[in-house]
């Protein structure tokens, strides 16, 4: 399995506090991991040896850090230049690794800007990929129900037993928190999604100029039935991944490391 991590975006909203740095290379605890380090410790764990990242802003940072990564633990990565279109939008910064990752029956992306649980990549590695049916997207859940501190989409699931799909995705909006309003568990996304090499013309046929990320792609092709998405559900894991977004994330984030 090829995985290729986004992490070539600005971090506008932290940018007083990155220094010069991009966001998924910026000291997460006193141990100076990072987005990007952990992310990377917990593929090669997992076994996935055939690493994509797309990087953008404070591209030579990255590269600096390829360089150190290779030296000091032998781990080795296939770096895309995005180019001035990260200035775009996520999407359009995707779409760039199309030649590396188009060949492929699936790849697994991750957005390089989130810490995930341990639990989350043991999931990854027990997964036969080779089984999935053919042209469809694969994505991932847990049920929660107090998840207003870290999870922001949830997913309607027409539960079919071994043919269950995803009918939907809604927007959770920022800082809600269901359980206070006596919503039982919903189906949070968790971050990873396993994509075929034909998701990139797929993506093109839809482009739109509204359409600025992979989750708005999303819902076009649920939308529009125009693939199949099949969830999979991540159990006994309480806060399985956090995006780093605001300075206050990091105590949340320090939590899930320590696991």
């Amino acid at each position: 399995m090829k995985c290729l991590i986004l992490a070539a975006g600005y971090g506008s909203r932290l940018a007083s506090f990155l220094k010069n740095l991009p966001k998924p290379l910026y000291p997460l605890n006193s141990h100076g991991d990072t987005c990007l380090s952990l992310m990377l410790d917990g593929l090669v764990r997992s076994k996935c040896s055939d690493i994509h990242i797309v990087g953008g802003h404070q591209i030579e940072k990255i590269r600096d850090f390829q360089k150190t990564l290779e030296e000091e633990k032998q781990i080795s990565f296939n770096l895309i230049d995005a180019t001035n279109y990260y200035h775009r939008g996520p999407l359009f910064s995707f779409l760039t690794a199309e030649n590396a990752l188009n060949s492929q029956k699936y790849f697994a992306v991750f957005p390089g800007d989130t810490v995930f649980h341990p639990i989350v990549y043991q999931y990854l590695e027990k997964l036969n990929f080779s089984a999935f049916e053919f042209n469809s997207i694969h994505l991932f859940y847990c049920k929660s129900s107090n998840f207003s501190s870290w999870g922001n989409i949830c997913l309607k699931i027409n539960n079919l037993g071994s043919n269950s799909y995803v009918e939907a995705f809604n927007p959770l909006s920022a800082g809600s928190n269901f359980k206070n309003k006596g919503v039982g568990p919903m189906n949070i996304m968790i971050p990873i999604l396993i994509l075929p090499g034909t998701i990139f013309l797929q993506i093109k046929s839809i482009m739109h100029p509204s359409n600025t990320t992979l989750f708005h792609v999303l819902q076009t092709i649920c939308m529009k039935s125009l693939l199949k998405i099949i969830p999979h559900q991540i159990s006994e894991i309480s806060c399985p991944f956090k995006d780093f977004d605001l300075i206050e994330d990091l105590s949340l984030i320090q939590s899930i490391i320590e696991k």
